[in-house]
């Protein structure tokens, strides 16, 4: 059910990982665990990771983005993705709640935990988040600037 929709995401040197799960349908919400192998048994993660998963929608921009809601552990990852439907071709910037709050690896309280996934020849952009912490709740989204410096927002 799910060939060829799950990338393993492994961060070296880091004693965790994540997978990405493409093109969601409804059916799929749901809770799903983190099972880790030892020597003689198997140990699961009971909290788990509620997924939500919302009919898709388009921005006016072609802007889309995803997941449009995830609820995520303290010290957990999140994986958030940016995507373009037309040649737009421009820089990606993320943001929290307002566009004076800027999520990358040197920004303010997000320094060193921001990591930047790009695809080449495919207009789509990620960010992984490490160890979140309880006050970065909130809205997340991407920006585009084309190369009229232009700004679509996700």
């Amino acid at each position: 059910e799910y060939y060829g929709r799950v990338l393993e995401i492994n961060s070296p040197g880091i004693l965790n990982g994540s997978i990405e799960i493409r093109d969601l349908k409804m059916t799929e919400a749901g809770k799903y665990y983190c099972g880790v192998t030892g020597f003689s048994a198997a140990i699961y993660n009971v909290h788990g990771t509620e997924v939500t998963v919302t009919p898709a929608v388009e921005s006016d921009e072609s802007i889309i983005q995803s997941p449009k809601q995830v609820t995520v552990t303290e010290g957990g990852t999140v994986r958030l993705n940016c995507g373009q439907t037309n040649s737009r071709i421009g820089a990606m910037t993320w943001y929290v709640d307002v566009q004076t709050r800027i999520v990358s690896n040197t920004s303010g309280d997000y320094y060193g935990r921001v990591l930047k996934h790009s695809s080449t020849g495919i207009l789509n952009e990620s960010i992984e988040i490490i160890d979140l912490k309880m006050n970065e709740t909130g809205k997340y989204y991407c920006q585009v600037t084309d190369f009229k410096g232009e700004i679509h927002n996700g």
